[in-house]
């Protein structure tokens, strides 16, 4: 990377040597590079860092709940923990090990500085708002303004540190962190100021004003973090971004043979860990940073009235790919990331649900898993069903079904190939393992967190469900269709977000997001599209004609709701018919003078529905059904909003 920084920065080794040395050492300890089995410790507690933080931030109602009402209040603690561990070492860290590039030490030194700087104003404003509230007075009153803008002042100053030129991408992490708190923090200012705005006019103002530096700020952040994401995924892809296999530390599972082979197979191994490397950067910043982004349009003004809101987090993430590559004289060159990118990653589709897993096994102690058949849900009530198969038939099968699975091991066997897969459940159970048990030579779990590795109150929030198995087979089966030892070279699972529920089931005290890729039928000139990055997973485009139908389930409790949609349009109108069983509306879709094709965050606009629309829970069950009658549409999500009494 760029280090135009240095040419500016103070030559602090030059005038504090002792120092410099003693904080660089420092550093180079609690920075830990070392790999187990594929994993750094670093890295899976940066996660655990920004898991938690979401989960603590959904579990509050409101942004303003009396003497202990601040949502930063909830999220201090654990980005900050009693036990001292640094979270802004973590993110930096696990940044540096991921890319495999370092921060100059003068912009590590001053982004952690600064960031664990931001605790502190923002405990002296929450300090200052508890005061006024135990005794509004104007004394109290003139310390909340003066911290309110001290605080304001920070934070603005503050953010451009997360941003320097040259390290945008290994920064990231933790601007999305610093930016994550500097939001929450204007929400509750602003939630403060309304509650108190007839004691103090000037309350008011100082809100309204706010209101709309926290809606430009949300768009900005928003944008900036998907261009930089974006920036990272390309750089990862690079062709140079190869693994170094002859780190035995990091890869001891190729080198396993030891002086007999002294260097690794690089032909079997160099494409399967080269994607590994950039979807181990996919993964952890989707979990660090792109799963914000969705979160921050929560905090704005169309949510200030509302006790809560259920996110909708679409994305699939996918595990390391274990195995390796057969080669035969036939095969013209080794995998490429793009093959092992197209036999793992499936393509824009409508949210599934995995609801049984047939693993089909040979009894070759070299081959033992020939293949994987699989059958999802759509969303809904009607089990509507979608098959899968890769590989080919075994002469015997395993198979799980009935079970949400929350963990899982792959186990490698002496010849390098998966030879034994374990699935567990929520208590840590193993429910089957489908291969060769003796298979003991490495064991790899999955690095996407779970509630066990969750310390805080909110872990509910993190159990990731197993929603698909993906793997590619050899070459020459490829060329010649032969099966008669047609077996899995490599296999990673798909891993869907805790926020999803299969049956789309509203709440009755809070506003639930279901994303349109949660429907379960597309009709006519309907697609599922990529999404951006900002959205929390893929889009719906609804050409001319084109419908989309999306179930739901209502609670037992007698409630309403009302209606409406994020969605993209860039034309001079729009018009979207919508219908449940026993009622239907006309929606017009203004003109949106934002929009832009690489859909940024105000290509998207929120609309509601008539307020004659009203959804009654008639039967247990219902169908939105969604048409488009004019130019085309993108469809985000819909909201469904509970009257509240």
């Amino acid at each position: 990377m760029r280090k135009q920084l240095d040419i500016f920065k103070p030559d602090f080794k030059f005038f504090y040597p002792d120092l410099y040395w003693q904080r660089k050492n420092n550093r180079s300890l609690m920075c830990d590079t070392s790999f187990t089995m594929g994993v750094n410790e670093v890295v899976k507690n940066s996660t655990i860092f920004a898991v938690s933080v979401i989960g603590a931030t959904l579990s509050v109602t409101q942004p303003f709940i009396g003497a202990t009402f601040a949502t930063t209040s909830y999220i201090l603690p654990i980005i900050w923990p009693s036990t001292g561990a640094d979270s802004a070492q973590s993110f930096l860290c696990a940044a540096e090990n991921l890319i495999n590039e370092k921060l100059a030490f003068f912009v590590n030194e001053q982004a952690q500085s600064r960031f664990n700087g931001l605790k502190n104003t923002v405990d002296l404003f929450n300090t200052s708002m508890i005061h006024y509230i135990k005794n509004p007075n104007s004394t109290n009153y003139t310390y909340v303004i003066s911290q309110f803008t001290a605080t304001n002042t920070t934070f603005a100053v503050s953010m451009p540190l997360f941003q320097v030129r040259g390290y945008e991408v290994l920064l990231l992490p933790l601007f999305t962190q610093a930016a994550n708190l500097y939001l929450l923090f204007l929400r509750d200012a602003i939630a403060f100021f309304k509650k108190y705005r007839s004691t103090l006019s000037n309350m008011q103002k100082i809100s309204d004003l706010n209101t709309n530096r926290l809606k430009d700020l949300i768009s900005e952040y928003t944008d900036y973090c998907v261009k930089i994401y974006h920036e990272g995924l390309q750089m990862m892809n690079a062709p140079k971004k190869q693994a170094n296999l002859t780190n035995r530390l990091r890869y001891p599972w190729v080198n396993w043979k030891g002086s007999f082979f002294p260097q690794p197979d690089r032909n079997a191994h160099e494409g399967i860990e080269s994607w590994n490397l950039m979807n181990d950067y996919r993964r952890t910043y989707t979990l660090t940073v792109l799963d914000f982004l969705p979160l921050w349009d929560t905090y704005s003004q169309p949510y200030f009235s509302f006790p809560g809101v259920r996110l909708s987090l679409t994305r699939e993430l996918y595990t390391s790919a274990r195995g390796k590559s057969t080669f035969h004289p036939q095969t013209p060159h080794m995998r490429t990331r793009k093959e092992i990118e197209k036999a793992i990653v499936r393509p824009p589709h409508l949210v599934t649900w995995l609801e049984d897993a047939t693993i089909n096994l040979r009894n070759y102690k070299q081959y033992p898993l020939s293949g994987v058949d699989t059958l999802h849900y759509l969303s809904g009530y009607l089990n509507k069903v979608q098959y899968n198969t890769i590989g080919f038939p075994g002469s015997m099968s395993c198979s799980i079904y009935d079970y949400p699975i929350f963990k899982n091991e792959m186990v490698l066997n002496a010849e390098g190939y998966v030879g034994n897969i374990k699935f567990f459940n929520q208590a840590n159970e193993l429910i089957n393992q489908c291969g060769d048990p003796s298979a003991n030579n490495f064991i790899f779990i999955h690095s996407i967190p779970d509630s066990k590795e969750v310390e805080s109150s909110f872990s509910s929030e993190f159990l990731n469900t197993l929603s698909d198995i993906r793997g590619g087979i050899p070459y020459q089966n490829e060329f010649y269709n032969n099966d008669s030892n047609g077996h899995l070279d490599y296999i990673s699972l798909g891993w869907l977000h805790p926020s999803l529920d299969r049956f789309n089931t509203l709440l009755v005290d809070k506003v639930v997001q279901i994303s349109a890729v949660r429907g379960n039928a597309l009709l006519g000139e309907a697609s599922v599209i990529k999404g951006p990055g900002s959205t929390g997973g893929d889009l719906i485009k609804l050409g001319e004609k084109g419908g989309i139908k999306i179930p739901i389930t209502l609670p037992n409790n007698v409630q309403q709701y009302a209606l409406r949609i994020r969605c993209a349009h860039k034309y001079e109108k729009g018009l979207l018919q919508i219908e449940t069983d026993f009622r239907d509306t006309i929606m017009y879709i203004p003109y949106n003078p934002n929009f832009d094709e690489s859909l940024h965050y105000n290509s998207f606009q929120l609309i509601d529905a008539s307020k004659d629309f009203i959804i009654i829970p008639e039967n247990k069950y219902l169908t939105l059904s969604l048409y488009n009658l004019g130019t085309e549409i993108i469809l985000d999500k819909i909201e469904l909003i509970p009257y509240l009494s």
